[in-house]
């Protein structure tokens, strides 16, 4: 058994190595997520471009989907504006170089310069690229 006991131990580094990397890529990716959609109300457009991929799907709950462009161009210009977003929870899975973050908030917006508040549970998956996390999907649905 005592001879067993280093084997088992180095086999078992790899995992403690993985969990670690894998801990840090999702409170790093909580964190993005948060940043989010407080560069979506502040309108800060350069700050939620690095983070948006160039093939990201923003698909809202009643179906509207959106491209990168989209996204940046329709909050520049008005048609969706983000007055408030408050993450009620979040929760994110990393699974190798993607991780996955499940939410549930209440969103305050304006669309087409009528106001709306909305609850939405959402699913947002980044992919990690070179050194940087992108947002290359989001699929929410109302409460």
């Amino acid at each position: 058994m005592k001879k067993l006991f280093p084997i088992l131990l180095l086999l078992s580094l790899p995992q403690v190595h993985f969990a670690q990397a894998d801990a840090a890529a999702e409170a790093r990716v909580l964190q993005l997520h948060h940043d989010k959609f407080r560069w979506m109300t502040t309108t800060q457009l350069d700050s939620l471009g690095l983070v948006l991929d160039d093939r990201v799907r923003y698909i809202h709950s009643n179906g509207w989907v959106e491209s990168r462009t989209e996204v940046l161009e329709n909050l520049r210009s008005k048609k969706l504006s983000y007055q408030a977003v408050t993450v009620e929870e979040a929760q994110a899975r990393a699974f190798g170089k993607s991780v996955v973050v499940v939410g549930k908030g209440k969103f305050q917006v304006a669309l087409d310069g009528k106001p709306l508040e909305i609850n939405l549970l959402y699913t947002e998956v980044y992919v990690r690229h070179k050194k940087h996390w992108k947002l290359v999907s989001r699929h929410a649905c109302k409460v």
